[in-house]
């Protein structure tokens, strides 16, 4: 998970009121990170892609703004549009434009992700 916020408030999301989250990220790049290592730098795409042994035309980079379109594009993987957090519509135009998958909804996209 690649972030514009701290690991620990990143993952204090995951558990919420204290319970154990359902699904927590595996490793998490926060502002925390080494400037190397965060936003805007390919560096956990690169990473992930690594350590996973991954094939990167498999890779899918799911953001809601320019910078994840920008960190996908230099680690040279697909992203796709978390719509659903944003209705401003200069950023849903830039975003549709540029992604190669939208989803307005989560549903939307769970429904990509299992098929």
């Amino acid at each position: 998970m690649i972030l514009h916020s701290q690991s620990h408030v990143i993952l204090g999301h995951y558990l919420g009121a204290g319970g154990a989250p359902a699904v927590a990220p595996d490793v998490i790049f926060g502002w925390d990170s080494e400037a190397r290592q965060r936003r805007p730098n390919p560096y956990p795409v690169h990473e992930a892609i690594r350590q996973r042994h991954l094939d990167p035309r498999e890779v899918l980079v799911v953001d809601d703004l320019k910078p994840g379109v920008d960190i996908a594009n230099a680690a040279g993987v697909n992203v796709a549009t978390a719509g659903w957090s944003h209705h401003i519509p200069a950023i849903r135009d830039f975003m549709k434009r540029t992604c190669a998958a939208y989803f307005a909804t989560i549903p939307e996209f769970v429904e990509f992700i299992l098929e």
